[in-house]
């Protein structure tokens, strides 16, 4: 007579506790490692911008603004502005190409506003739209930018992260000059995970 090699309803059960222990371990673990993945991410893409401004600021002899009314927009809705800027800049043509390579999957116009004239015709960004559009760090949320003039504790701006309006002021860390980082070029804040300003979560720029 042959030996009934089904699994009985106790052998079933140990299996399954055994895989819920083991994914109960790992997946904290797995967590971590894509979350260290995507600090990884930012912290790169903000040294890729940092070198885009420097050969603007080369060619311009000044960095992008800190809002989009300085390009010429006396008409915007004050939200994003900073980055708009940034990104308005870094569009433009360098030669043959842009300063910074932007990819679709890091653009949005997350604050739905638009230019009243092309892109291309106000500083000559190599974005056939009129959508003001946004440069966002990897959980979605536009960095946060500030020109070195607006480096200062009376400066702030409005943006759209976590979904929801938040005012954000420039970060004043300690230096030994007393100065806020970044005096005499820009700041480049990205909210990180927690998807809040000024927070042990905060990726800047150095």
């Amino acid at each position: 007579m042959k030996k009934n090699e089904a699994f009985t309803l106790v052998e079933l059960l140990v299996v399954i506790a055994i895989i819920g222990l083991l994914l109960a371990i790992l997946l904290p673990a797995i967590g971590a490692v894509f979350g260290s993945s995507q600090r990884r991410v930012c912290q790169v893409s903000i040294q890729q911008i940092e070198t885009s401004l420097r050969l603007y600021e080369s060619d311009y002899r000044d960095y992008p603004p800190s809002t989009v009314a300085q390009l010429g927009l006396s008409k915007e809705n004050k939200v994003n502005s900073g980055n708009e800027s940034m990104v308005l800049c870094l569009s433009s043509k360098n030669k043959t190409d842009s300063y910074f390579e932007f990819k679709e999957d890091n653009l949005e116009n997350n604050d739905f506003d638009s230019s009243p004239i092309p892109l291309s015709k106000l500083t000559g960004s190599i974005f056939q739209t009129n959508s003001l559009l946004e440069l966002n760090d990897p959980w979605g949320n536009p960095y946060v930018y500030f020109h070195h003039r607006d480096l200062h504790s009376a400066s702030q701006q409005e943006y759209n992260i976590g979904g929801q309006r938040t005012v954000v002021t420039p970060f004043s860390g300690q230096t030994k000059t007393g100065n806020f980082p970044g005096y005499g070029r820009y700041q480049i804040i990205s909210s990180g995970p927690d998807m809040k300003i000024h927070s042990e979560d905060d990726i800047r720029s150095e």
